[in-house]
């Protein structure tokens, strides 16, 4: 088994997190917002197990099906959380915007808020039952609930950075002069950025388990093609 590709599982999760975005905005207007948090698990999770199936080579299986489906019900609750905050903080309640700063940090912090809280407890569950598809003959089910665990904090990190950029990305054109464009891109940075957090804090779990996730031949049940 080679050394668990850190790096690359970094971009993988930071594009999953692009990919998530733009599969729940389109899935927003048509799913009274239950859907957006969806977009957002569901393309994170494509991403994950692609490289997590690939790293495995054809020693062990991976339950991408039992994966993918996990994190995409798990996002649908601070997926929700985020886009409500988003749309009402940006509307600002349709009273005009007097203090611009405070209304962009206000938003920002709120949408952050909403969706960090939601994805901990969200993320810490399905992190749960990821950490039993990761089972290899070590840790049990002590190690599920550490998995679970790391998958909370990440996934609240990783879900308030997106959260927070996408805020200051629809309100720091409102801060004005050189400010609004450093607003903004910090805001893009954020958002690209997004789901590096959770990469970084179960990269060396992985790298340290020799990443080669167990699991029992059946249907559902997948391995890299050679």
């Amino acid at each position: 088994m080679t050394p668990f590709p850190t790096h690359r599982w970094v971009l993988y999760n930071c594009l999953g997190g692009l990919l998530g975005i733009l599969l729940g905005a389109v899935a927003l207007p048509l799913t009274m917002l239950l859907g957006f948090g969806g977009g957002i698990g569901l393309g994170v999770a494509l991403l994950q197990v692609r490289l997590l199936g690939a790293h495995a080579g054809g020693e062990k299986l991976f339950n991408s099906v039992g994966w993918v489906l996990v994190s995409t019900i798990a996002g649908v609750l601070p997926g929700w959380l985020l886009a409500f905050a988003l749309i009402m903080g940006g509307s600002n309640g349709g009273a005009p915007v007097t203090d611009p700063m405070g209304y962009i940090g206000g938003v920002s912090g709120a949408v952050a808020l909403f969706a960090g809280v939601g994805a901990a407890v969200c993320g810490g569950l399905a992190g749960i039952a990821h950490g039993f598809m990761l089972r290899r003959g070590q840790g049990g089910v002590a190690g599920a609930f550490g998995w679970g665990a790391l998958t909370g904090v990440g996934w609240g990190l990783s879900w308030a950075a997106q959260g927070g950029g996408l805020g200051l990305l629809v309100t720091g054109g409102r801060a004005g002069g050189v400010l609004g464009p450093i607003l903004i891109a910090l805001g893009a940075l954020l958002v690209l950025a997004g789901w590096a957090p959770y990469a970084l804090v179960t990269a060396p779990l992985l790298a340290a388990r020799g990443q080669a996730p167990e699991a029992p031949a059946g249907p559902g049940y997948a391995s890299p093609s050679p």
